[in-house]
């Protein structure tokens, strides 16, 4: 199967990565990755990660610079019946920006955009 899976926790990749898949088809999504997570997957060679704040790239940037980052967008989607574009994300206007220069100036890999 040519699939990609979005892992939140230390556990959820280890139960991926049991079935068998490559690190390079997990993403690290979660909004506020405990360091022993992050040291976990970096140990597993999970690379991909999202981010939306500063303190995210910060933590990523001391456990594991070599990390691919995603800076995840908030999308307030309009005329939707289930409302759940403002519950992860930067702001698009006030934010994005300015993660994407923290991300380049600290050295780290901007692999993406993702929204939620």
């Amino acid at each position: 199967m040519n699939v990609n899976f979005d892992c939140a926790s230390q556990q959820e990749i280890r139960v991926v990565m049991k079935l068998g898949v490559s690190p390079n088809r997990i993403i690290f999504a979660n909004p506020a990755k405990w360091t022993t997570h992050i040291k976990f997957a970096k140990t597993m060679n999970v690379e991909k990660m999202t981010v939306d704040s500063e303190m995210e790239i910060i933590k990523i940037k001391d456990i594991f610079p070599e990390a691919k980052v995603i800076i995840r967008i908030r999308c307030d989607a309009k005329n939707v019946l289930v409302s759940l574009g403002t519950k992860f994300g930067c702001d698009p206007d006030e934010e994005a920006l300015r993660l994407i220069h923290l991300t380049k100036s600290l050295g780290l890999k901007l692999w993406g955009f993702s929204f939620h």
